[in-house]
């Protein structure tokens, strides 16, 4: 009885699979390229503001679900006398939704590795950490090869053992390859 029943279900499951046809054609690859403000925000210490640059890729695998990988660079002064650079290398599936031809909503889930450096002449340290950042954004299609995208990641990190529970905006261009 228990091998009549997994029969049907499987039976079952496999019409539903050829009656799905062929899966809908993949959106082609993107590049992107934005101005990148980072919120840092330490469990104990002040929070500072780092802003940069971040350039990323993606690549799709179905007209919702794909791969992102983003680079990024961002540089701040804390009280006048010390530099700071951040620098993040992440990447992540991707869940989008497009909707009225020009707009596109989407949920990513990133983990990767930034270094926190601080540069205080003739001293210099650095941190690094695991990163774990789950965002929302929004592309604006602008022609059938640009788009605005506008996103806002949330990231926890650890540098020097101290957790950060930060913030990141994010806005720039895409260009579909």
């Amino acid at each position: 009885m228990i091998l009549n029943r997994m029969h049907t279900h499987l039976t079952l499951a496999g019409l539903l699979l050829v009656g799905q046809g062929l899966p809908a054609q993949a959106p082609p690859p993107e590049l992107f390229l934005g101005f990148s403000s980072f919120h840092l925000r330490p469990a104990h210490g002040d929070d500072q503001r780092l802003n940069g640059v971040s350039l990323g890729g993606r690549h799709s695998f179905n007209p919702d679900w794909s791969l992102e990988v983003v680079a990024s660079r961002r540089t701040a002064t804390e009280a006048d006398s010390v530099d700071l650079l951040q620098e993040s290398l992440l990447a992540g599936p991707r869940f989008s939704h497009a909707w009225n031809g020009r707009w596109q909503a989407f949920v990513h889930l990133q983990a990767g590795l930034t270094r926190l450096s601080a540069h205080r002449s003739p001293e210099r340290a650095h941190s690094d950490s695991l990163v774990l950042a789950p965002g929302a954004g929004v592309d604006v299609t602008l022609t059938p090869r640009f788009a605005l995208r506008a996103q806002e990641d949330y990231a926890y990190t650890r540098y020097a053992g101290v957790p950060q529970h930060s913030t990141c905006f994010t806005l720039g261009v895409v260009v579909k390859l």
